[in-house]
């Protein structure tokens, strides 16, 4: 009986004096607390002014200290997505990878909306200089071949331009939306 209550004693013991972990999950939380590029910012510069050491600085940010190492490991990279991020507070910096696809969607995106095109790719088209609306439809005449500004008593290029500007945009039409128009244009042609 007395090996069994030394046994008992003996796990007694080692169980108390055991350091126990108040929470294992603590390491995960103290890790996963550094992650807005704004709090890297933050670390990196408090490391830079020195006279304190990483490890007091990682506890004041209640951060672990291999996460402020690769935090500093990191360093360019953090600093450039800072600067280069729309928020300071994003999580992810990722570049793309199909920019060529991501210009096109936006340039469909435009056109759909009924934007204009960008005086840029005007330029290019017409292939000359230009300071101002009066040489922009001048060469606009010019590349189309409107010699002057009305031709054949029709209106002016800039009042074409505006009239156009306030025309409502409207959806691609039906086949019986077309076959109406047709109808109702035949309609009023025989009465």
């Amino acid at each position: 009986m007395a090996a069994g209550n030394s046994m008992q004693t003996y796990l007694t013991a080692s169980t108390s004096e055991r350091p126990t972990r108040s929470a294992p999950s603590q390491a995960t939380d103290l890790s996963s607390a550094c992650k807005s590029h704004e709090r890297k910012v933050a670390l990196v510069k408090e490391v830079e002014k020195a006279g304190r050491s990483k490890s007091y600085i990682a506890k004041e940010f209640g951060i672990l200290l291999s996460t402020l190492s690769t935090v500093l490991k990191n360093k360019q990279k953090v600093s450039e997505g800072f600067e280069q991020s729309f928020s300071s507070k994003r999580k992810c910096i990722q570049a793309s990878k199909f920019p060529d696809v991501e210009a096109a969607l936006t340039a469909n995106c435009f056109a759909h909306a009924g934007f204009s095109r960008a005086l840029e790719s005007i330029k290019e088209d017409i292939g000359t200089e230009f300071n101002g609306c009066d040489e922009l439809c001048n060469e606009v005449r010019k590349a189309t071949g409107c010699v002057s500004d009305t031709e054949d008593g029709e209106i002016a290029f800039e009042e074409y331009a505006l009239y156009e500007a306030n025309l409502p945009v409207t959806g691609m039409l039906s086949d019986a939306d077309i076959v109406e128009m047709a109808v109702n244009d035949a309609d009023d042609r025989a009465e």
